[in-house]
């Protein structure tokens, strides 16, 4: 009876110390994960990105109160293409705005009296006929589409 005891509560230590092992280890990939951060202060967001995205991205100022999200790409007539746009609402524009946003759009979050959306855009954006840029181009897009990002107010 004493065997199996000290029999259990070895099992019982094993089973814990894999559980905590794990969840440091799920942590530590999902910093990993996201670990490329783009962060815009006049906007108040920071967006984590993952890590392959780093160098190959940039936010530039689009329309008022937004920001585009161009992505390098690796050949082709464009260097870069917008692959998303983030926009910044008043919680009243975005009440009236929600009826005439694209098909697509996705709530990133809301904080101090703003709404935070990301949209893409609807026309392409790079050539095509260049099947790295496209290759490119469509995995971006799908990260984000996927929700491959962390958002946070700031």
């Amino acid at each position: 009876m004493k065997k199996r005891a000290i029999w259990v509560a070895g099992i019982l230590a094993l089973a814990a110390a894999a559980v905590v092992l794990l969840a440091h280890n799920r942590k530590a990939l999902h910093q990993e994960a996201y670990s490329e951060i783009y962060s815009n202060e006049e906007l108040g967001f920071s967006l984590a990105l993952p890590g392959k995205w780093a160098g190959q991205y940039e936010g530039r100022e689009g329309a008022a109160d937004s920001v585009e999200l161009h992505i390098a790409l690796p050949s082709g007539r464009f260097k870069t293409a917008p692959v998303a746009y983030i926009f910044r609402y008043t919680q009243e524009e975005w009440a009236q705005e929600k009826e005439r946003m694209p098909a697509q759009w996705t709530l990133l979050g809301e904080g101090h009296g703003y709404t935070y959306i990301l949209t893409f855009p609807g026309d392409v954006n790079y050539d095509p006929a260049d099947r790295g840029s496209t290759a490119t181009y469509q995995k971006r897009r799908a990260e984000l589409e996927e929700g491959k990002f962390a958002f946070k107010v700031l």
